[in-house]
């Protein structure tokens, strides 16, 4: 997830995957967030019971099924917020629905022969029950736990939720570190990984950045960087998109790139 993190920052500015490089210390920092995020999700997840309807507080097939909802759609909803377009804000409103429907909805026109909305739900769970057929997820979960697709599919949420985080960061990042490799030629330092420093030219004016890129090594590095705030930086998508940028050459910007 550290890896994913990375790539979905270094994507935002089109630097290629390859140069990704994750340490000891980024894991463990991304596993410290992601336990905290994970006990925001639990704890938000919990906060749905007040939304019950009074009449249902004590029932618990609603009160599980609620939760359920809740702690599942929560993931859900940070990808999508993260990303922040109409396709996954759509795939989001959709899927909600679709979930909300299945778990509140359809039992009551799968048990049409139960008095009441409770006995539909918990008719529905009995079936549920009763109906299992054998797979290798229903095999697994009575030795890895009960909420075993729940862990799978928070897995895969934080995969999402990695990338779209590490994109977002990218997309509203302000400080950046700025040096000049030539006397008109400034670049900014995108990323740093091991001991090679990934540099690209910008316009300060438009704000723009290019997809072009200087690689230099730390130890040969011989020009003083400035923090500044210059952000957020917009990528160009082509040359013909640069407007001026000027990029430097090889004889410009180090031996060593």
């Amino acid at each position: 997830m550290t890896f994913q993190y990375e790539k979905g920052f270094t994507s935002y500015f089109g630097i290629p995957p390859q140069f990704i490089s994750v340490g000891l210390l980024n894991v463990l920092y991304g596993a410290v967030l992601l336990l905290a995020f994970i006990y925001l999700v639990v704890s938000l997840g919990n906060l749905s019971v007040a939304f019950i309807p009074t009449k249902y507080t004590g029932e618990p097939v609603f009160v599980r099924r609620t939760l359920n909802v809740g702690i599942t759609l929560l993931p859900a909803f940070a990808v999508a917020y993260l990303h922040n377009n109409r396709i996954w804000w759509l795939i989001f409103v959709v899927g909600a629905s679709l979930i909300i429907f299945a778990n509140f909805v359809l039992p009551v026109f799968r048990n049409k022969t139960e008095s009441s909305y409770i006995k539909k739900l918990e008719a529905e769970e009995r079936k549920k029950r009763r109906d299992v057929t054998p797979n290798l997820l229903n095999l697994t979960a009575p030795r890895l736990g009960a909420k075993l697709s729940l862990v799978i599919w928070y897995s895969l949420m934080s995969i999402f939720l990695a990338g779209a985080a590490g994109e977002a960061a990218a997309e509203s990042q302000k400080e950046f570190l700025v040096t000049t490799l030539a006397p008109t030629n400034e670049v900014v330092l995108l990323r740093r990984y091991s001991d090679e420093l990934i540099f690209a030219p910008f316009d300060r004016k438009t704000l723009q950045v290019q997809k072009t890129f200087l690689i230099v090594k730390v130890q040969d590095l011989k020009t003083l960087l400035t923090l500044e705030s210059i952000g957020p930086l917009k990528p160009v998508n082509s040359t013909r998109d640069n407007r001026g940028i000027p990029t430097p050459s090889p004889q410009q910007a180090s031996p060593t790139q």
